[in-house]
């Protein structure tokens, strides 16, 4: 399964379950060339659109949003792991 192209400066990647299809826009032709990876350094907003990241819902980022409210408090860390050595 091939995720969307990105596309910029004569250059299109397209992220495939085997690697990268590279290919070069230069007039009057195109070349296209295989990788098992490419590295982008400009920020590509659709990236990680087909990657299967999870997913929070409301009330797991409430409980994440409370547990790293209580590490930042004076003696949290310490409180959070009583609290989990509690529950095993």
């Amino acid at each position: 399964m091939a995720t969307p192209a990105t596309r910029g400066a004569g250059l299109t990647l397209e992220w495939q379950s085997t690697g990268v299809c590279l290919t070069h826009h230069a007039p009057p032709d195109e070349r296209t060339f295989t990788a098992r990876q490419a590295i982008v350094h400009e920020p590509v907003p659709a990236l990680y659109e087909a990657l299967p990241l999870e997913q929070l819902d409301a009330r797991a980022r409430r409980f994440w949003a409370r547990v790293f409210l209580l590490v930042r408090l004076p003696g949290g860390r310490h409180l959070l792991k009583r609290l989990a050595r509690r529950g095993r």
